[in-house]
């Protein structure tokens, strides 16, 4: 069976799948991947194959092998394909039994540049200014799995050009290693969570303190209390657009002024599965589905089939696309005034580009389908 495991993970590897779930049900698991953001069946395992896979992951990970009551989280680093890749393990009690979630973390490009990631000139043009500051509150929105890691990290990595800043940084847990980044794993089992580690930081005369997630008010206070006095911090939050990271500020507790204040620019993110290009069809949409979408009448898109080449799925691959938002005097001032209905009606007037104008630029321009932006 070890065997058997090994394969798992090097194939799941090779082919860029991001989670793997074990899901018991009655007399069967399903083994799920996870690629291009969708769950695809992969084969069942009978209650025997399953336990030894997962009892053997529990040892791999550390974790209690006889605990079935409660949830565990582990970690497990393998070398595959000469690459360190890390495995996140977490298993959750079920009616069936315990379900075994794996999310694969292969190592980042450390040459990867703005220019590969933000393809799009505008994008590029963005991502330089939003790092350009000095000073301020950058936050990286989207869902899990949107890449806002990858795209925070290179902002990391390119203000860390040239070793002229100090730069700090608070995460749980540390994803890759940074050169010329201090990087410090939270560590809540010995009272040292991110409240606690980001005063520690702030001790050490960071220029750039880079916060992995907020998830509390307490964190939020001091970060935004390092922006005042000077600092450029750079966090996550797990919502979906620019104005939800607004509002979700304020709905934690922060004051309006102090959000107002300290908030630079904040890039929400989002992936769109590539339409297979070997076997889409162009189709011309019909006039009242261009008008839902805002598209020109008799437009033509592609359309999502499906072939060996994509696995019969219709799409191969994702592209992220992105949502700057760099807050002027008249956005923070709706802001303090907790005006985020009026705040949203100004970014219309000025012509912001929002996810979803990007999501359907990205459709007329052949890369992705009416499906995506729906979805």
């Amino acid at each position: 069976m070890q065997t058997d495991l090994m394969q798992i993970f090097r194939e799941a590897c090779s082919q860029k799948v991001s989670d793997l779930h074990f899901l018991p049900q009655d007399g069967v698991c399903i083994l799920y991947y996870r690629l291009d953001g969708r769950l695809k069946e992969k084969e069942r395992l009978n209650p025997a194959q399953y336990q030894e896979i997962l009892t053997r992951i529990k040892g791999m990970s550390q974790l209690d092998i006889g605990e079935t009551r409660l949830p565990q989280d582990g970690r497990i680093r393998l070398q595959i394909e000469n690459k360190n890749v890390d495995f996140r393990i977490a298993t959750l009690p079920t009616i069936f039994g315990e379900k075994l979630t794996i999310r694969i973390m292969q190592p980042m490009n450390s040459h990867l540049t703005p220019e590969q990631i933000f393809t799009h000139p505008e994008d590029l043009a963005n991502f330089k200014k939003t790092i350009s500051h000095g000073f301020g509150l950058v936050l990286f929105c989207g869902k899990t799995g949107s890449g806002k890691t990858t795209t925070a990290y290179t902002a990391i990595q390119e203000l860390a050009k040239g070793h002229k800043l100090s730069i700090h940084s608070v995460e749980d847990p540390v994803e890759y290693t940074l050169p010329a980044v201090a990087q410090t794993q939270i560590q809540p089992k010995f009272g040292m969570g991110f409240p606690s580690a980001i005063r520690a930081v702030l001790r050490h005369d960071p220029d750039v303190l880079f916060v992995s997630e907020v998830r509390d008010q307490e964190a939020m206070d001091l970060i935004l209390k390092a922006v005042v006095t000077g600092h450029l911090v750079i966090s996550s939050l797990h919502v979906a657009d620019s104005i939800s990271a607004a509002q979700r500020l304020l709905e934690i507790g922060i004051s309006p002024y102090m959000a107002a204040s300290a908030l630079s620019t904040v890039v929400s993110q989002t992936l769109l599965r590539r339409v297979c290009k070997d076997c889409c069809q162009e189709i011309t949409l019909d006039e009242q589905t261009a008008l839902h979408f805002g598209m020109p009448e008799g437009i033509k898109i592609k359309e999502a089939r499906g072939c060996d080449s994509c696995n019969h799925t219709g799409y191969r691959g994702r592209m992220a696309i992105y949502e700057f938002l760099h807050f002027n005097k008249a956005m923070k001032d709706l802001i303090r005034t907790q005006n985020l209905t009026g705040l949203q009606e100004h970014l219309v007037v000025i012509g912001h580009k929002t996810l979803r104008d990007r999501a359907r630029e990205a459709v007329i321009a052949g890369h992705t389908t009416i499906e995506e932006l729906s979805r």
